[in-house]
């Protein structure tokens, strides 16, 4: 992650200071054709760089670095299904 991205990450709406955001927020990374099945319990998925796909309820949705989404489960329960987009890495926060 870039120095840049540090600082924009920072800004992000998490309502969190830095110590405590370093305590509660898990970064990840995916490279291309890679993809994340995550349990939804409302956390907040934030993109720090690149773009992700994200698959929830049965809807698609494009999440732009500096973007977020909260992530829920529908009457299915199926997990939230996170990839990258065009062929490059994506790095998000989840919370």
């Amino acid at each position: 992650m870039t120095l840049q991205n540090r600082a924009q990450f920072r800004s992000m709406p998490f309502n969190l200071t830095t110590s405590e955001m370093e305590l509660v927020v898990e970064l990840v990374e995916l490279k291309p054709h890679q993809n994340a099945f995550i349990e939804a319990d409302s956390q907040q998925l934030v993109v720090i760089d690149g773009a992700a796909w994200v698959t929830m309820n049965g809807e698609d949705y494009v999440v732009k670095a500096g973007d977020y989404c909260v992530l829920t489960t529908g009457k299915d329960r199926f997990p939230v299904c996170v990839s990258s987009l065009g062929g490059k890495p994506v790095t998000y926060a989840l919370k």
